[in-house]
């Protein structure tokens, strides 16, 4: 039987601590870094009982494996981090970015083991897996060790690094760039006091269609949804394929954060106005 690894998180957000759990439930040690966290994050990784190495050069020196799910627009920063601890084990990238990023970050980190992840679905719970796509032709036999199988299903592309990374982009085009459309559609409508009859006629549409609350979710996720809308653009651009559109989103959900919590669309209401301005 293998020894267990000891699984570094970087950083334990709300999917980073339910990886972490699903890392404790297949037998490894967790552990992760305190310098510069929220006292949101040091509550979750606390109530997990993951140990604190303090520093992210402490972490890559005591793991076997780090797990890299934070904002992505952090990731870059997160790899370079990593790289300077000298890092040699398995780095399991996971965080929403396009494969031209991925690539970034693998130059970063010399002589890891990298390996670009792609999560998609909601974080594991009871009774519900979260696909891991993972590329590699196969992947590292590591990969399969880091997370309870109960909980993180391990799904391979059967492709080079990159392709799970082109895949999150693929997905998270439509899905999030769906509801950045809809936000900025229930804006338009309340600027002429319609928000009601909008989401009303919503409910009449013979295809899934957004509520209110799926938008107010919006609102609260924008300020890391926006840097992924950002990541999609370039991977747009990238493959030749027009990115206005995920590049629009983009703006639609950085304005989106900016606004008051309790009124998610004033910031809208200003069609494209800088901060400052109207």
């Amino acid at each position: 039987m293998a020894e267990p690894l000891r699984v570094g998180i970087l950083h334990p957000g709300a999917m980073g601590a339910a990886l972490a759990l699903a890392a404790l439930e297949a037998g490894n040690h967790a552990a992760w870094a305190s310098e510069g966290r929220s006292a949101a994050t040091r509550g979750r990784a606390e109530r997990l009982g993951l140990s604190d190495d303090a520093t992210t050069g402490r972490l890559a020196e005591s793991c076997d494996v780090l797990v890299a799910v934070c904002p992505p627009h952090a990731a870059l920063q997160v790899a370079e981090d990593v790289g300077l601890a000298r890092y040699e084990g398995g780095y399991l990238e996971l965080n929403a970015v396009s494969p031209q990023t991925f690539h970034r970050i693998a130059g970063l980190l010399g002589s890891a083991d990298v390996v670009d992840g792609a999560l998609i679905g909601h974080p594991p719970a009871p009774g519900r897996r979260v696909r891991m796509h993972v590329a590699g032709e196969p992947p590292p036999a590591w990969v399969r060790r880091v997370f309870s199988a109960d909980a993180v299903s391990v799904v391979p592309t059967g492709a080079p690094g990159g392709s799970a990374s082109a895949l999150k982009m693929a997905y998270a085009l439509y899905s999030k760039g769906s509801l950045a459309l809809a936000a900025l559609a229930r804006a338009l409508a309340a600027s002429h006091d319609l928000e009601s009859q909008l989401l009303e006629e919503w409910k009449h549409v013979p295809r899934p269609s957004p509520t209110a609350g799926d938008l107010d979710r919006t609102a609260a996720a924008a300020w890391r949804w926006s840097g992924e809308l950002e990541e999609i653009a370039g991977a747009c651009a990238a493959a030749s394929v027009p990115s206005a559109m995920p590049a629009a989103a983009a703006k639609v959900l950085e304005q989106l954060a900016r606004a008051e919590a309790d009124r998610p669309l004033d910031a809208l209401r200003t069609a494209g106005a800088e901060p400052g301005e109207g």
